[in-house]
């Protein structure tokens, strides 16, 4: 189990919402066909779709606007997907998490660290901080900025959020407490991670070997070793 193992289930799925009541049936008719092509794999039929429902200007355009975002992540066209998620959060005045974080996802993986992490913050505040995986991956930009008190911080509270049921939190927060130095708590964070995964959590398995070594070894060059997962991968984002 290695990044792609946070909160699997709860990420982007693909879900087909239940029209707006304003919608008109063609604007629903296009969003239809464009789930349809969506989920065979053919991305580029589903924008036609969505591009559709677009100019028609219904209650589904901010949406239309997203889901051409994601058609194009999953082409591997990142630079494009990030206009159209900026697209859509603008159309909403900042406030559609999902697309924030889409963006900031997207911003990620084209190595713009500083604008996924702008990206990340707005889905929490437009979420009402109640976007966990959105906390998750500020306190992963923060890590990465040297901010590790505030990282803990936002671990913490992706793991009250979710229930305790990700992971990927534990062993994140269990390398910021190695970072600063507090080893026990280091060690019971990856010992958490390794049990809610039934042993299957790779990174964390070897985040609690390492940990165990810096202690016997008193190495510093150690800490570089441990690894931070995240999320991201293809797959993660998906159309609505």
């Amino acid at each position: 189990m290695r990044n792609k193992t946070f909160i699997g289930a709860i990420l982007m799925m693909l879900s087909f919402l239940a029209p707006a009541l304003g919608a008109t049936d063609e604007e629903q008719e296009r969003f239809r066909r464009g789930n349809e092509a969506y989920n065979r794999g053919q991305y580029q039929m589903a924008m036609i779709e969505y591009r559709e429902a677009l100019v028609l200007v219904g209650d589904h355009f901010t949406q239309a606007q997203y889901n051409i975002g994601i058609c194009y992540y999953e082409l591997g066209r990142k630079a494009d997907a990030a206009i159209w998620f900026r697209a859509a959060v603008k159309a909403r005045n900042g406030n559609y998490p999902k697309a924030s974080y889409a963006l900031g996802i997207t911003l990620k993986e084209l190595s713009r660290w500083r604008e996924a992490k702008t990206a990340f913050s707005q889905a929490v505040k437009a979420s009402n901080g109640e976007m966990v995986e959105a906390v998750f991956m500020l306190g992963v930009a923060l890590y990465d900025e040297g901010d590790y008190n505030q990282a803990v911080e936002h671990y913490q509270r992706a793991i009250k959020l979710s229930g305790d049921r990700i992971p990927a939190c534990h062993n994140n927060l269990g390398v910021v407490l190695a970072v600063l130095g507090q080893m026990d708590r280091a060690e019971r964070e990856f010992e958490t991670a390794i049990a809610q995964s039934k042993n299957r959590f790779d990174d964390a398995l070897s985040n609690l070997r390492l940990c165990r070594w810096l202690r016997a070894s008193q190495s510093p060059a150690i800490i570089a070793e441990l690894k931070m997962s995240s999320v991201g991968q293809t797959g993660a984002l998906k159309a609505e």
